[in-house]
């Protein structure tokens, strides 16, 4: 009967104090630091109610606590440590606070030969430039004209697999068609000079062509010319076959361009319905 009781009394007694709830009340919290160091944005956490806030630009704050709460304080430009809130802050309702200074120190150093100077102005302005924008013609005709953008040592790509599986690795008749054309250009021409020439007019002749597709789009051609969709391609094909003249892409030649393509898009239309 004795332990009966006893676990009775055990029970309720436990039973009360977990039903009891901690009462906090509002503290004004003032943060100050040494001469010239900011105070606004430091981080005070409640761990035992787990609520935070941060101070405003003059270091003040507001937040509720309870005798024995534990506050951790924290600034990426001050030392972190806790506060343990005892009964005269809870009376007062204040507390005020002093932050002091993180001091980083590096443990080792270590100095390179590469002469640098420390200072970042000096340091950069070390540094050799160049300027690409002088000596080089960006504009449309320079570009389009003035420059070769043939493949080189550089910018040649080697080992792409489109080459490789170039009608499937086999020969059209009896002939490698990337070999057999320069060899039939040496037969024509007879000279290595010559035949570069010849592979000089194809590259200039497709540079032409992409740098009047880049000024006449299908809907250009369409709508200024009167070509049907469907013959664009056939039209663009008959162009390339007449050749465009050279000095007529030029910028100052423009409306004598127009003029071309018009003609020669009235003879192709006659054609067509022939």
């Amino acid at each position: 009967m004795k332990h009966t009781i006893k676990l009775f009394l055990f029970l309720l007694v436990s039973i009360s104090s977990f039903g009891q709830e901690v009462t906090r009340v509002l503290v004004n919290g003032a943060i100050t630091a040494p001469l010239g160091e900011p105070v606004e944005g430091i981080h005070i956490y409640n761990i035992s109610s787990q609520k935070g806030t941060v101070t405003n630009e003059i270091g003040f704050f507001e937040m509720e606590m309870a005798e024995n709460d534990r506050l951790e304080v924290t600034a990426l430009q001050f030392v972190s440590f806790k506060v343990i809130v005892d009964n005269g802050i809870i009376k007062t309702g204040q507390v005020k606070i002093y932050m002091n200074p993180a001091v980083n120190q590096l443990e080792e150093v270590i100095i390179k030969p590469y002469d640098l100077a420390g200072n970042i102005t000096v340091d950069v302005g070390k540094i050799t430039t160049f300027d690409a924008s002088q000596g080089l013609g960006l504009s449309y005709e320079e570009l389009t004209f003035a420059y070769d953008f043939a493949p080189d040592a550089v910018t040649a790509v080697i080992g792409i697999v489109a080459n490789d599986v170039f009608h499937n690795g086999q020969t059209q008749n009896g002939l490698d068609f990337r070999k057999g054309i320069p060899a039939l250009f040496r037969a024509i021409f007879g000279s290595k000079e010559k035949l570069q020439t010849a592979e000089q007019i194809l590259a200039e002749n497709d540079k032409l062509y992409y740098s009047f597709r880049g000024r006449f789009t299908d809907k250009i051609i369409n709508s200024r010319y009167g070509i049907p969709e469907e013959r664009t391609a056939q039209f663009i094909d008959y162009l390339r076959d007449k050749g465009i003249p050279k000095d007529l892409m030029k910028l100052e030649n423009e409306l004598l361009l127009y003029e071309f393509i018009a003609k020669q898009s009235a003879i192709f239309l006659v054609q067509i319905e022939e």
